[in-house]
């Protein structure tokens, strides 16, 4: 796979480990950037545990998946990111949350480089 294709992957993966470090070191702007508000007590630990491990998980498994070629790596991070974007639709159509579409679309486009990618090492191997 060439160059520019690994950089036009490897984007999204540095994107979503350093929001995973940003959940680590600077949680109230971590939530910002997510448009949330850094909750208080247990949800506090929730959301910075959950947040953190979510990030933290999807970047690296991202960069890991483009360095080592592996395909199935790069569906896992698909399917995780687009669960999210699925169950953000559930909160809106069943929870009152409003409808996060710039959010969505963002998903929905990882998913999409994360799958082209992988075809691109399934069809080079």
């Amino acid at each position: 796979m060439n160059t520019i294709t690994k950089t036009l992957c490897a984007i999204p993966g540095f994107a979503l480990t350093l929001i995973g470090i940003l959940w680590v070191i600077d949680p109230n702007s971590a939530a910002e950037a997510l448009n949330m508000t850094l909750l208080d007590s247990v949800g506090r630990s929730s959301q910075i545990g959950d947040g953190g491990a979510y990030f933290l998980f999807a970047g690296p498994l991202l960069l890991m998946g483009i360095y080592h070629e592996k395909s199935s790596w790069l569906h896992g991070v698909a399917l995780l990111i687009g669960l999210t974007a699925i169950m953000r639709t559930v909160a809106w159509l069943f929870h009152g949350a409003v409808f996060a579409s710039e959010t969505i679309i963002f998903e929905i486009v990882i998913v999409s480089i994360c799958l082209w990618c992988a075809k691109r090492f399934s069809n080079s191997n």
